[in-house]
Formats: C-alpha cells, structure tokens, sequence
C-alpha cells in the first residue's frame, strides 16, 4: 500500500516555515529542520498543503524505483538483472519508500542517483551536498563505508585507485551539505539545539 511517514506533518511545517524555526519552544522537534533539502524544495517549489507536499514525495520514491531498476538492468546482464529485481521487490525494502513515504524517499533517491551516475564525479559531488543537507547521518556512514570498502579493495589490489574517486566525491560532497545547512540556520538566526548524529 502507499501511506505516509508518521512524522511527515512536521516536515510540512518546515516546509511553510524553511527560514524561521517554527519549533522554538518545542526543541525536541528541531531535529525535523535537519532533513532540509525536502522540506526547503517543497517550499521553492510552492508544494506545501498536504496533498502537494504528499505527491512531491512520491514523485521520490517512484523515482528511486525507476532509477533502480534501470541501475540493475545497466550494471548487470538481463538474466542476473531480473533475478535481482524478483529479489529486491520479494523483500521490505521496495515497498518501504511506498508505505513510509517522506523524507526518506528523497534520501534513498539521491543514494540511487548516485550509484546511477558514479562516472560523474563533479555530479556526484553535488548529489552529495543534498545528501548531506537531506539527511546527513545517513549519507555520512553510507558514503564512508563505501568509500572504506573501496580504499581496502584499493589496498589489497582489488581495484585501482580511481575507485576512490566516486566514494570520495560523495562524502566530501556530505561533509559540505552540512556545513552549507549550518550556514543556512546561522544566516537565518536559527537556533536548532536537537542534533541526530
């Protein structure tokens, strides 16, 4: 079935309100001004009722499917291809950005869009930052073990050393997200005192 995160009312108020923290006298809700890129796109974008906000979503999570399925089919021969996607779609996580979606159906689509288009580097560099402004813990320890595995492939002669560049590209690309969402609560005198990491 298709529903909504439980929490996707709060990222609606983010997105009416990107520039002034709304949740100033509740600071156990600052955290949901940590998921930004959603929330401040749907305001760009003027997606912000419930409807338009809710399909905005969904556009991500189909999205991430449509990608997936075009990654598999590229990487990997027709007959393996399928097999993968029989398997992907028997287990939760297909249908987890469909039955939960919100926020998490941005990240998981720029983690797709990455893998997608890991031969460009400047490009993935810039998906990174929206990683990091989306969701940064996430895309920190999900950048940083690809880029850890690919470093010990590099040093057990696995793979060469233009491997790294991809991982690298991401995770320097998360690491500036946050430091350009920071930015953003400081040029806006928001104070965010709840921190996920």
């Amino acid at each position: 079935g298709i529903f909504y995160n439980p929490n996707f009312h709060y990222h609606l108020e983010v997105a009416q309100n990107p520039y002034n923290n709304i949740f100033v006298n509740k600071p156990e809700l600052d955290m949901f001004y940590l998921s930004y890129f959603g929330s401040w796109l749907a305001h760009f974008i003027g997606a912000t009722n419930k409807v338009s906000f809710f399909l905005l979503h969904l556009a991500f999570s189909v999205s991430f499917s449509f990608i997936f399925i075009k990654l598999i089919f590229k990487k990997l021969s027709n007959e393996i291809g399928r097999i993968s996607l029989i398997l992907f779609f028997i287990f939760p996580a297909s249908s987890t950005v469909y039955y939960w979606v919100g926020y998490d159906s941005i990240t998981i689509f720029l983690m797709a869009l990455c893998l997608y288009l890991r031969s460009y580097i400047y490009i993935t560099f810039l998906i990174g930052v929206l990683m990091g402004l989306q969701h940064f813990e996430l895309s920190f320890f999900g950048s940083g073990a690809l880029l850890l595995s690919m470093i010990v492939a590099v040093m057990i002669k696995i793979k060469n050393k233009n491997s790294i560049l991809f991982p690298l590209s991401i995770f320097l690309g998360v690491i500036c997200g946050k430091f350009i969402l920071h930015y953003i609560f400081e040029v806006n005198n928001m104070i965010i005192t709840t921190d996920r990491t």
